[in-house]
């Protein structure tokens, strides 16, 4: 029966990966099912990116990614566009704004949960050059820009639209108003 249940999981697991769905189990995106679609990157919406290879080699290492088919056999990571090309982000040890809108659960910590210091990117005002974006979620514990800075808009594998997923919702870009 055991077997049985792991074949069914895996036929299904295709299946679905043909049609173009994919299921999120992290707490770092609402759970459930979403689907890939061919839109673009743009502000708020859900993708799965790859990290760049210094970045991937250590989640990989530190087992926050399973493998898969991103640099360093990496799984890519599901995230939110928080700021596209030509938004100003300032980065503090408090956390992140873009265009002067704080990214809640954004503060960065400087140990994992297995007591190893994580990147910390040098506090900053920059503008997000042509073909970047700044990734990460509302999670606390998000493996984000908070730690790579902005990624390349090429390492993203595709745009996810939600299906089915829980009633946690995303966190817009702009719902807190502050100034750093």
């Amino acid at each position: 029966m055991t077997f049985a249940l792991a074949l069914a999981c895996a036929i299904i697991a295709v299946i679905g990966r043909i049609a173009g769905l994919y299921v999120n189990l992290t707490p770092s995106l609402p759970r459930g099912l979403y689907r890939a679609t061919s839109a673009p990157p743009t502000r708020g919406r859900v993708v799965l990116a790859c990290l760049p290879s210094d970045m991937a080699r250590l989640a990989r290492q530190r087992g926050y990614i399973a493998g898969g088919s991103c640099p360093e056999r990496a799984m890519p990571i599901g995230k939110v566009v928080q700021g596209v090309p030509g938004d100003t982000v300032v980065v503090t040890r408090a956390g992140t704004w873009i265009n002067h809108a704080y990214m809640p659960g954004s503060r960065p910590l400087d140990h994992d949960r297995a007591g190893r210091p994580l990147p910390q990117l040098t506090p900053a005002r920059y503008v997000l050059p042509p073909h970047t974006l700044w990734l990460d979620t509302p999670h606390p514990l998000s493996f984000g820009s908070r730690y790579t800075g902005p990624l390349s808009d090429t390492l993203v594998v595709t745009v996810l639209t939600p299906l089915l997923v829980a009633t946690s919702p995303l966190v817009p870009a702009t719902s807190h108003r502050a100034t750093p």
